[in-house]
């Protein structure tokens, strides 16, 4: 992510002696090696400024998403039996790059939220059909993760920042399904098995300073929830 000129922001900017920028911000992105155009999201005061009152950034916006073809697989391998097994591996992943920001003039704060988001799959097949005998195993594993990069700024009474990067539980499942039949026979063998496991999520640290910081923030905001919720309390009485 990128940005300029907003140092009107957080400070007067009188003792400033560098050309004043125009205001503006937005993120680059790259894929698989290849740089991608970058998503501005302003460029300008005017457009910044129209942002906030419009309230436009305040809802989640992509900025890219997808779906990438990884793995597709055949293949037919010659048994010691004297049959053939086909072998068929397919994989994809989807992707979503998605953000926002909410600023209150009225509250002197503002907080950001840029979501990566992926999810993949991966499924197989082996098979031997013929005249005497049809047998298949399918399998299939999948799962969703993403990460979230979330920033607070608080400009009142003082500048503060807290920059947090989230990951939410992961969970993987992994479905086997097998198939028997003997053709002219009434025998048929159905077998399905399914697994599901889930990886724990994590705040990761960035610095100690990050971290007193956004305690400090945090413990502000729990204060005002309170205090909001005793004012709707008393209303109601």
């Amino acid at each position: 992510m990128f940005a300029g000129g907003l140092s009107m922001f957080g400070s007067g900017g009188e003792d400033d002696d560098d050309e004043e920028e125009s205001a503006n911000a937005g993120i680059e992105l790259a894929l698989l090696g290849s740089q991608l155009r970058p998503f501005v999201f302003f460029q300008g005061q005017s457009e910044l400024m129209n942002h906030i009152f419009s309230g436009t950034a305040s809802s989640r916006t992509t900025a890219l998403q997808g779906t990438v073809l990884l793995q597709d697989h055949s293949q037919i391998i010659p048994l010691q039996n004297g049959l053939s097994a086909e072998l068929i591996l397919t994989g994809s992943v989807s992707y979503d790059f998605a953000g926002k920001v909410e600023v209150s003039l009225w509250y002197q704060n503002a907080n950001s939220w840029v979501e990566i988001g992926a999810s993949g799959v991966i499924q197989g097949q082996a098979r031997v059909d013929n005249s005497f005998i049809q047998t298949m195993v399918e399998f299939n594993a999948g799962s969703q993760t993403q990460l979230d990069f979330l920033s607070n700024l608080e400009s009142s009474p003082s500048i503060m920042m807290c920059l947090r990067m989230v990951q939410p539980d992961l969970e993987i499942i992994e479905n086997v399904r097998k198939f028997e039949r003997i053709p002219g026979s009434n025998y048929v063998l159905r077998k399905y098995k399914r697994k599901s496991s889930t990886v724990t999520g994590k705040t990761y640290v960035m610095n100690k300073k990050n971290t007193e910081i956004c305690n400090q923030i945090n413990k502000t905001i729990i204060i005002l929830n309170f205090n909001c919720a005793i004012f709707h309390a008393l209303r109601r009485v």
